[in-house]
């Protein structure tokens, strides 16, 4: 049987690199997803001075499709 070869793990700067890299884009997100949140509450109170902001205006209507298909061109 072959003997087995001892591997060796190098860490060297990228990995250092990728984290900090990777610490500033969940920064970011973060930040991104605050940003959203406010917006959100905005709209939110705006909505509710008027109408609820979780109803589409004439969701009650329902829309008919066409029964005959349109005609083929030639």
């Amino acid at each position: 049987m072959a003997r087995k070869e001892k591997i060796q793990i190098r860490r060297d700067d990228d990995l250092t690199e990728i984290d900090v890299a990777l610490d500033d884009a969940l920064e970011r997100l973060e930040d991104s997803n605050e940003r959203v949140v406010e917006l959100l509450k905005t709209i939110e109170g705006a909505g509710a001075e008027g109408e609820s902001s979780t109803e589409t205006p004439n969701a009650d209507q329902a829309v008919e499709a066409p029964t005959d298909p349109p005609a083929p061109s030639e």
